[in-house]
């Protein structure tokens, strides 16, 4: 009111209209600029001072473009990829039970934390592998908590060893795989229980249940141990059969 005031008077005095609007202008800025300065509101000093404002949006067009410019980088393909990635040594059970049973959406492998390895230490290596739910077929589970710590879903589906999922479990399983982003399930030592349930997604995929039995045991050694196990497989098939008829 006062600077209105003072440009009015001056207006009167001088009889120009184009001097008082410029000294209006001349003096807000300049009030702006000191206020800012001096209480550092960051808000006040955008919405009556063009320099200011000018930075702002230059500096928010430079954030939006370096950011958009350097894409976030890719998972790991394999363990010891991730474990070069994390500057990691030998010392995992992963190296050699892990593996992909549809590339970059469904693995298995031993139980994580396995000795020499500790759980903190797999999780490290299977979060790099942009692992997003870990499934496991144990009796005992592994730490939930310490998982999810590394935002990793956890899901007990727990199973007698050498004995196959229930139906239950493996349409379980399958909607698990289905939902996430890269699925790993485990067993204890990643043969039997782990390669029935690998196999049970592949026959949800409409492979037979005897081609997906081959399939595993050819890459993974030890899938599928016992005849249960098999049975448990086209018992699956015979229900998915009678799901989609």
């Amino acid at each position: 009111l006062f600077v209105l005031w003072v440009s009015l008077s001056l207006c009167s005095f001088s009889g120009s209209l184009s001097f008082s609007l410029f000294f209006l202008f001349f003096f807000l800025f300049i009030f702006s600029f000191l206020f800012s300065f001096f209480t550092e509101n960051t808000t006040f000093s955008l919405s009556f001072s063009f320099p200011s404002h000018l930075l702002y949006l230059l500096k928010v067009n430079n954030m939006s473009s370096s950011s958009s410019s350097s894409p976030s980088p890719s998972p790991s393909s394999s363990v010891k990829e991730a474990m070069t990635a994390l500057g990691m040594v030998e010392g995992t059970c992963l190296c050699q039970t892990f593996s992909w049973v549809i590339n970059s959406k469904m693995a298995g492998s031993s139980c994580p934390g396995n000795s020499p390895a500790s759980l903190e230490y797999d999780l490290k290596i299977l979060k790099q592998m942009g692992i997003t739910c870990i499934v496991s077929l144990n009796e005992a589970s592994i730490d939930t908590k310490l998982v999810e710590s590394f935002e990793i879903r956890h899901v007990d589906l727990p199973v007698d060893d050498y004995r196959p999922p229930s139906i239950e479990q493996m349409v379980e399983f399958g909607e698990i795989v289905d939902k996430e982003e890269r699925t790993l399930v485990h067993c204890n030592a990643g043969m039997g229980r782990t390669g029935t349930m690998l196999a049970s997604y592949l026959i949800r995929e409409g492979m037979p249940a005897q081609d997906a039995i081959k399939k595993l045991r050819k890459e993974r050694k030890g899938s599928i141990q016992t005849f249960k196990q098999e049975d448990g497989l086209k018992a699956y098939q015979a229900y998915v059969e009678r799901s989609i008829n």
